[in-house]
């Protein structure tokens, strides 16, 4: 039987923007790419990175954070030789098929949804 706490705690973080200093492993992200949208699952926790700075205050950046994505190749209209990548926005977490590093900090990053684990006794 869920609690009305334990509720509150599933739905803290969900659809909010964050920074990059609240993810944790397994979020679900939405950021903007130029015109478009990108739907990540963050596969590794970001960390303080031991060498990048910030330019004006000199403070240290997080390190670029470990993504999966859906990346399709798509044929060239013109030429059928050649094909070009482009990441499609895709919910289904099934359906990623790449994973990159994407640097994060000072990116508006939304979060839709959190990985919690049943060991915390919070359930659907």
């Amino acid at each position: 039987m869920l609690h009305l706490k334990q509720i509150k705690l599933k739905h803290q973080f969900m659809n909010k923007l964050v920074q990059v200093k609240e993810l944790l492993k397994g979020d679900e992200i939405i950021i903007s790419a130029f015109s478009k949208l990108k739907y990540m699952k963050i596969l590794k926790t970001p960390t303080i990175s031991k060498t990048k700075k910030c330019w004006l205050t000199k403070s240290s950046l997080y390190s670029s954070v470990r993504c999966s994505i859906r990346q399709d190749d798509v044929k060239n209209r013109y030429n059928e030789l050649f094909f070009y990548k482009e990441y499609q926005f895709e919910q289904d977490i099934s359906k990623h098929n790449h994973k990159i590093n994407i640097d994060l900090n000072n990116r508006h990053i939304f979060l839709v949804k959190r990985e919690t684990s049943k060991k915390e006794g919070i359930y659907e």
